[in-house]
């Protein structure tokens, strides 16, 4: 296997979705149309009644009770607000099952998104990341800025290919076991590898973004970053827009990983 060839995403990584699944973000996210958000809320109360009945609920501090499809039927604007009359009654389980609901009705919307993704520009790749940021956990995007690197690391010069396959390799090692030590073996790759660029532009070269997504809190903006240096690069090199760079980079993000809503009950969500 050729160092440009992105690596599959292993078992352990692809099980590590972030901990705490944002569905809030998401339903309000690009990825549903203000139709489909009512739509999820819809399936998800006709679900709920469907196995708990259309059970009354308490109005304002408890002096009267409306059945749960009166009382959401008078939310016409708030998709989430009705949401949260949901999972605030007791009797409908409570919000532990009424959010594991709601992943399990948003997830086939969700799967549509991702088959139809595209990072046509910068806004569009942006807004995609913003909502991966949601579902996918820290160790998953930071396997997917490596792959992103070595997708363009035939670009890099002879003399500096080196440091960033040891940035990409470090980042890779840290998804896979996430220890303090591969953290800091992390850490130094990037800082030797963008001290060693030969000049400025090269410095950003998207390897240094995948290893500092080992270190960084903030992992999605890693791998944004990743992504549109890589390809800047191969834009750059290849004399073609980025329109076509970046759709190879969704491409290759759409093979290595399709991420569900849907894991283990101990995932937390919000």
């Amino acid at each position: 296997m050729k160092d440009s060839d992105p690596r599959p995403m292993p078992p352990t990584v692809l099980a590590a979705y972030r901990d705490t699944l944002n569905l809030t973000e998401l339903l309000a996210s690009s990825v549903f149309t203000d139709s489909e958000r009512f739509a999820v809320r819809d399936e998800l109360l006709d679900r709920l009644v469907r196995k708990h009945g259309n059970v009354e609920v308490e109005i304002g501090k408890g002096t009267r009770t409306l059945p749960i499809r009166k009382r959401v039927a008078q939310f016409r604007k708030s998709v989430w607000g009705s949401i949260e009359v949901m999972i605030a009654a007791e009797e409908l389980g409570g919000r532990e099952a009424v959010m594991l609901e709601l992943a399990s009705v948003m997830q086939p919307y969700w799967l549509r998104w991702w088959e139809t993704m595209d990072w046509s520009d910068y806004d569009s790749m942006q807004d995609s990341m913003r909502s991966l940021d949601d579902v996918l956990g820290s160790r998953q995007l930071t396997w997917l800025s490596a792959q992103y690197a070595r997708s363009v690391i035939d670009i890099a010069s002879a003399s500096e290919r080196e440091f960033y396959i040891d940035a990409i390799s470090a980042a890779e090692a840290w998804a896979i076991v996430p220890s303090r030590e591969n953290r800091e073996r992390a850490r130094l790759a990037a800082a030797i590898a963008a001290e060693v660029a030969s000049d400025a532009y090269n410095a950003d070269f998207p390897a240094v973004d995948a290893a500092r997504c080992s270190f960084v809190h903030y992992a999605s903006s890693g791998a944004f970053r990743a992504a549109e240096n890589s390809a800047r690069f191969y834009a750059a090199a290849y004399a073609t827009d980025t329109y076509v760079a970046r759709s190879r980079l969704c491409e290759l993000t759409k093979r290595l990983i399709t991420p569900t809503l849907i894991t283990h009950a101990s995932r937390g969500i919000r």
